[in-house]
């Protein structure tokens, strides 16, 4: 163990926790690394905040299952006060201090071999002149709240239109737990509609667990939220939608989850649309990655910006 972090274990037996709560709220208490995730999380967001392009992958409902479920490692670098998510293959880091401490903290992790993912670009840089390995990870897209609600200009009409018949043919719905059945059998229709697309994004066990989970995880991120589209015909699921803060100006959306077969155009825009009009404090959204070409395509047309992350290694 290192003077300089503590080691703080998920793995069987140290971190991992039942697949059910004790009882509602409880899912902290069950886990130290989470406890100690959770108890920092709100210094995260501030430091995040100040990191050039913070990663949408180190959202709390990102984070919190893959702790939860033994995937993740967690650890805490005192020196150069950076929070460390990590796999046997790499490193994440998250900021609790300075732009600077968190260079440091990556400088740390390739001192010691190891490989770190989701550096911004402009510190990806630096590691490239001092010698270090740089590839290009992932490119990712930063929405304006307010253009996923009403999506401007002519050039996207024929989506407004979309969302607006949505609207008049679908009723939207906050996610109750009491009817976590059908949002998890809805998970399950999704991976078998596009299994054969083989998105490097597909986390079905981590989505499984937080709609199983929900209650404990509202109680420790009360700004996390989900939203549910039914069909109303039928008031059958057909799409729903999960989102939390990243920081205190911008949000995310976990997942777009969502029947292909539904009778209702653009439902999965419908949900994220809905889900936007729950964050009309923070005036960006980091969209994540496009694994298909044609995600790729409205996600470009509706950013503002994009940012790239990098992997840097020895």
């Amino acid at each position: 163990m290192s003077k300089r972090s503590v080691q703080l274990k998920s793995h069987a037996g140290a971190g991992v926790v039942q697949p059910e709560p004790a009882r509602p709220g409880s899912l902290i208490e069950e886990s130290r690394p989470l406890q100690l995730f959770l108890e920092n999380l709100p210094t995260m967001r501030a430091a995040l905040a100040g990191l050039p392009s913070p990663s949408f992958a180190l959202s709390p409902l990102n984070a919190i299952p893959k702790i939860a479920l033994g995937k993740w490692e967690t650890e805490y670098d005192i020196r150069n006060r950076v929070w460390l998510v990590s796999d046997a293959q790499v490193d994440r880091l998250i900021p609790l201090g300075s732009v600077g401490e968190y260079y440091g903290g990556v400088m740390d992790r390739l001192e010691r071999g190891r490989t770190v993912a989701l550096v911004p670009e402009p510190i990806a840089d630096h590691v490239r002149a001092g010698g270090f390995k740089v590839q290009r990870q992932q490119v990712e897209y930063l929405m304006k709240t307010e253009d996923i609600i009403d999506p401007p200009g002519s050039h996207h009409g024929r989506l407004r239109n979309y969302l607006r018949r949505a609207g008049q043919s679908c009723v939207v719905e906050q996610f109750d737990p009491a009817k976590a059945d059908e949002y998890l059998a809805l998970n399950r229709t999704w991976y078998r509609q596009n299994a054969s697309l083989k998105f490097r994004t597909y986390d079905k066990t981590s989505i499984d667990w937080l709609l199983s989970n929900w209650q404990a995880v509202q109680t420790a991120v009360p700004d996390a939220r989900c939203v549910g589209v039914r069909w109303r015909e039928t008031m059958q699921l057909i799409a729903f939608d999960m989102g939390c803060l990243l920081t205190d100006e911008q949000w995310t959306s976990y997942t777009h989850r969502f029947d292909r077969n539904a009778p209702v155009n653009r439902v999965s825009m419908f949900a994220y649309a809905e889900l936007a009009k729950l964050y009309p404090g923070s005036p960006t959204e980091n969209q994540g990655t496009a694994d298909t070409t044609s995600i790729k395509a409205w996600k470009s047309k509706m950013a503002y910006a994009t940012q790239t992350l990098f992997t840097v290694s020895t």
